[in-house]
């Protein structure tokens, strides 16, 4: 009984996983790529470069995905809008797909 308890929960554990959204589709999705680009600064920073800016820090993640939902004045000249429409889990996926990113 509990090998079939475990098989089921391990199912919907990789059915949940399989339908999570692509990265790249989210970021076009949410229409992250208005302003942001992978390797190219536009009105806000490359991708690249927020990966660079967040390496070493633990909460990276968490960080980012606040950013995204909640919005920042950074040290450019247009600030990052809220985007309270992203799914927080969505946000998170956003973030840890940015931070594998390299120059």
């Amino acid at each position: 009984m509990k090998i079939v308890a475990l098989t089921f929960v391990t199912g919907l554990a990789v059915a949940g996983a399989a339908a999570a959204e692509d990265p790249q589709a989210l970021l076009q999705k949410f229409d992250c790529t208005v302003c942001h680009a992978t390797d190219e600064a536009k009105t806000g920073p490359a991708f690249v470069d927020i990966a660079e800016h967040y390496r070493d820090d633990p909460q990276a993640v968490a960080t980012l995905a606040a950013v995204i939902r909640k919005g920042v004045h950074g040290g450019g000249p247009w600030p990052m809008p809220p985007s309270p429409q992203v799914p927080a889990a969505e946000a998170k996926e956003i973030a840890r797909y940015i931070l594998t990113l390299r120059k």
